[in-house]
């Protein structure tokens, strides 16, 4: 976690300076949750929250959203900035607003990815004539601990149990929470990735254990996961798809 000092008093108000520069550069990259920090610079995970919906709202009126802030027009940011400042004057006890800086760094790099990437959802799995193995893969189908199904006859498609909200990116984040350790930080990844609602979830945990290897094995360079997590969100899959059929 970064070191902050603690807040200074300046013109008769607590600011609370910002990162260091290698801090934030690591902070607006990373595709991990960032809640612990936030919690360490004394920064309430609601008040952020509704931050980030004023950020993505004013981003989609003034900026073009597939290109990363150090490439948009200086004077647009700086409405874009002036504007959640107004609704948001809790950022003031911040130096420069960088929280919401943060943010709209974050935003708009996973729009870029989004963007960039050749994949908007998992496309039905195809078993290719002649199989390659990639030169170091993060994790073998062995290494999880997978049986291979591929013999068995065709499973009926797993069930996810039923969410509150029964659209959108819900079901994925619940899935993603029951994993051990949870991998909820990975849910914006995961979306981005085409995995977005129930039926893309129950679509990818259709596919054969040694398929889902090969796809994480691909994607990973976007997800960044560990090699545990991979291990632990593959048996999450297996577990979850054997319940289905019990």
């Amino acid at each position: 976690m970064a070191h902050l000092d603690p807040p200074i008093t300046d013109r008769n108000r607590d600011v609370r300076y910002r990162p260091s520069d290698q801090e934030f550069t690591w902070l607006a990259r990373s595709t991990s949750a960032i809640d612990d920090f936030l919690e360490a610079c004394e920064i309430d995970i609601g008040k952020y929250a509704s931050l980030k919906g004023s950020i993505r709202a004013a981003a989609k009126n003034h900026l073009d959203l597939g290109v990363p802030v150090q490439e948009q027009h200086g004077d647009r940011v700086k409405v874009v900035m002036n504007a959640v400042l107004y609704a948001h004057p809790w950022l003031r006890t911040y130096e420069r607003s960088w929280p919401a800086m943060l943010y709209l760094h974050r935003y708009l790099k996973l729009r870029v990815r989004m963007k960039t990437s050749r994949k908007t959802q998992p496309p039905p799995y195809r078993r290719k004539q002649s199989s390659s193995r990639l030169s170091s893969p993060v994790l073998s189908h062995s290494d999880a601990l997978v049986p291979d199904r591929t013999a068995t006859p065709p499973q009926p498609e797993p069930h996810i149990p039923a969410p509150d909200l029964v659209s959108g990116k819900e079901p994925v984040r619940q899935f993603l929470q029951l994993a051990s350790p949870s991998l909820e930080a990975y849910i914006d990844a995961f979306v981005m990735l085409g995995i977005r609602d129930q039926a893309s979830l129950q679509g990818f945990l259709s596919w054969p254990p040694n398929a889902r290897v090969q796809w994480l094995n691909e994607e990973n360079g976007i997800l960044r996961m560990t090699r545990l997590e991979v291990g632990s969100f593959l048996l999450h899959c297996e577990n979850t798809v054997r319940r289905s059929v019990m």
